[in-house]
Formats: structure tokens, sequence, C-alpha cells
């Protein structure tokens, strides 16, 4: 039986590091087998990183729940987002809390001008770079670029196969420029992923690491 949010609050003493550690890797690998899309996967852990880095005890759901209330800082969608989290989280564990009640904003996204993308293309680096501009001519989420391979990748028809897509889209293939195709033949072919062992979120720092210093 799942115990209760004040079953688990009362008495529950920190965990250590290595606690929190594991049970970070833990609730990945807990996402995984529940069919979450890899982007998700690494939101969601960076999320709870977020929670522990404030000092508050994951295996406190009070304790969580004070400790997002007092983020004046934070968007009232960013807490639904790092509710919805701990709220999977804390059901990974077999125990139950009463969420607070914080709903999305929906708002219009940013969207940079063609110059704007074509000028931070050209001051990235090769892997970066070419990722952005996957992403500029295909408007693949970044999760489906990210986890593209070569063998979805025919350079002579130049033409991109996207099979595996992320919850709510469906596979397509993309017609891409020579453009495109002479940075991904610059790519290093050491892995079955065009953009290889390095992670979603490292592309994406390095992506805000460029408009923060205005290349």
């Amino acid at each position: 039986m799942a115990a209760s949010e004040s079953q688990m609050g009362a008495g529950t003493t920190k965990p250590t590091m290595v606690e929190i550690k594991g049970k970070i890797i833990e609730f990945m690998w807990y996402l995984k087998k529940e069919g979450y899309a890899e982007s998700t996967i690494l939101k969601r852990s960076r999320n709870l990183r977020k929670l522990v880095k404030l000092g508050a005890n994951l295996f406190s759901p009070e304790n969580v729940k004070e400790m997002i209330a007092e983020q004046s800082s934070w968007s009232v969608s960013t807490k639904a987002n790092i509710v919805d989290t701990y709220t999977t989280f804390v059901r990974m564990l077999g125990l139950s809390w009463k969420p607070p009640r914080y709903k999305q904003q929906r708002s219009f996204p940013f969207i940079p001008t063609e110059a704007e993308i074509d000028a931070l293309v050209a001051c990235c680096g090769n892997k970066t770079s070419t990722f952005i501009q996957l992403l500029k001519e295909t408007a693949m989420r970044s999760g489906e670029a990210f986890t593209l391979e070569w063998c979805n990748i025919d350079t002579e028809r130049r033409l991109v196969n996207l099979k595996h897509p992320e919850k709510g889209s469906f596979p397509r293939i993309f017609k891409i420029s020579a453009k495109l195709v002479d940075m991904l033949n610059h790519l290093p072919k050491k892995s079955k992923r065009v953009f290889g062992t390095s992670t979603l979120s490292s592309l994406r720092g390095n992506l805000l690491r460029f408009k923060k210093e205005g290349c």
C-alpha cells in the first residue's frame, strides 16, 4: 500500500548525496522503462537536481512543496513542470502526495529571424552549427534531431528520414540543402548517431553559451 504524504514527510531524515544520486539514476531508468523520450528523461532529471541544489529533501513531499512555493523567481509554468516531475518521482517510489496547483501558462514562443539563425550557425563549432542548421531546415524537435542516426541520412539524394519521432508526431522525410549535406559530411562518424556521444543538454548548453556571448 502506498504511504500517504504525511507518513512520508513525518520524521524523514535528509538523504545523503550518494542516496540522492542513486535515486535520480533509478528515476531515469524508471522513465526509460515507461517509454518516455530521452529528452524528457534528461529534462526531468535536471528538475530533480534543481530541487536538490536548492536544498530540498526529495523524500519529503511537504519539504519539496514548500521549496517550490518559496521560489519567487520561478514562473508558474516552471513550477508546474517541477511538480509534474516530482509527482512521477513519488509514483516511482510507490508513495503518494497532494501536488500543489500550478497551471501551465501558454505564450507565443520567441522566433528568431533567418538572419539571426544564420549568424548563430556561423559562429558555433561544427557539431553545434550542424545541429542548428538541421533544426532550421527540418523543424524537427531537438530530441528528434539528437537521436538521428547516420543510416537515416541519404546524402546522395539529400534526404533525412525521421523514423523515430517524439510523442505526438509522425515519421517524416525531409529534403535538405547541399549546405547541410556538406556540414554533415564534415562530422566524424565514430558513432551510429549523427551527433555522437554528446548529450542533448551539452548541445543546448553550447547553443545558450554562444547566444549569451553574442558569438
